[in-house]
């Protein structure tokens, strides 16, 4: 048994180098590039064998062991086709396509492959900002591309928690796949510092391929206001709050908080629950420092927004805040969560962004 599983293994993988290869030496052939339609059929066969690679449990290729399996899915994203104006226009089904994840904590690995294999990486360096313990959104996901990653944690005992997950119980796989690792770094509250001072003590500094931000108290709106030359990623991926839907321009930090512990009569960390900002708002502050919304995941509410000047005419469209609700409106109970979070919000002071 254990034998025939190894040889459907090895024929799977080497079924799928084959087609990897195959394709690469079609993209080279002029003809390709001249002729949209080829190129767009090429484009759609390897994101189907991403995504089979990614989403779905039942699959056979599932059982490639993790080592072929993560070669395979860079191979495979490195390949996909970027001439100017025939990348496919991606219907909203298509868009969700792409959302799975080997690695991360959410569903951005296929998206951040997309738009990488678009724009390219630059110098292979991820920022990573949490306000607790809940770290490898991302980070997995760029180790696993040989990147080396920064994880910011703004408390100590989070802090202290993921070091001993990165230090301890992830050594042997971070060191298969990435030279330079993970470095976790107790960062304080960034919204206070700035985020470029915090990464210039370890050296980040300029233009970095990727910074993810989840801060405490709906600090990242803040913390992407402040962004510049000094520490300027080409990708962010950011929380929004849905509850606001895509009409309502507002804005919440820490900083605005006052006595909202006071009027929240002990209630622990529901406040965390009313900080952030409306997809609106967020794409307005986001464009006054030079990025623009690409991408909104259906399963959760996580924008990801790129560098004005990257990727715009290679077919990575500028999205419209209001099909981000729509992503996410799925049901019946949703709307009803989301109209109750309304009601609660209310009573509490919101920055009006206009």
């Amino acid at each position: 048994m254990r034998l025939e599983r190894a040889r459907l293994q090895f024929f799977i993988v080497l079924t799928l180098s084959a087609l990897t290869v195959y394709l690469q030496w079609l993209v080279f052939q002029r003809f390709l590039v001249r002729n949209c339609t080829a190129t767009r059929q090429a484009h759609a066969l390897l994101l189907h064998v991403i995504q089979n690679l990614g989403i779905s449990a039942s699959s056979s290729v599932d059982t490639i062991p993790l080592s072929p399996r993560h070669a395979v899915v860079r191979r495979l994203s490195s390949s996909l086709l970027s001439h100017t104006n025939c990348l496919p226009t991606l219907s909203r089904r298509g868009r969700r396509s792409l959302e799975f994840s080997l690695h991360a904590n959410t569903h951005t690995d296929g998206v951040l492959l997309y738009i990488f294999s678009i724009i390219g990486a630059r110098n292979r360096i991820a920022v990573e900002l949490h306000s607790n313990d809940d770290a490898k959104i991302c980070t997995m996901f760029a180790v696993h591309q040989g990147w080396r990653v920064v994880t910011l944690v703004e408390s100590w005992a989070g802090y202290d928690a993921a070091q001993r997950w990165y230090e301890q119980k992830a050594t042997h796989a971070l060191s298969r796949w990435s030279e330079a690792g993970v470095q976790v770094l107790d960062a304080g509250r960034v919204v206070s510092t700035g985020l470029p001072a915090t990464t210039r003590t370890v050296g980040i500094g300029g233009v970095v391929d990727l910074v993810v931000l989840f801060a405490h108290g709906g600090d990242d709106i803040a913390i992407m206001s402040s962004l510049n030359a000094s520490l300027k990623p080409r990708v962010l991926v950011v929380r929004y709050e849905d509850y606001w839907g895509s009409h309502v321009k507002a804005v919440r930090t820490s900083l605005r908080r006052g006595t909202l512990s006071e009027r929240l009569e002990g209630a622990q960390g529901i406040g965390h629950d009313y900080s952030g900002a409306s997809v609106t708002s967020l794409t307005e502050v986001a464009a006054r420092v030079g990025y623009r919304l690409v991408w909104c995941l259906a399963n959760e509410p996580i924008a990801i927004l790129v560098d004005c000047k990257a990727g715009a005419g290679d077919g990575l469209e500028t999205v419209d805040p209001a099909s981000c609700i729509k992503m996410r409106n799925t049901g019946t109970k949703w709307r009803r969560d989301m109209e109750a979070m309304w009601d609660e919000a209310q009573e509490y002071d919101w920055d009006e962004y206009s």
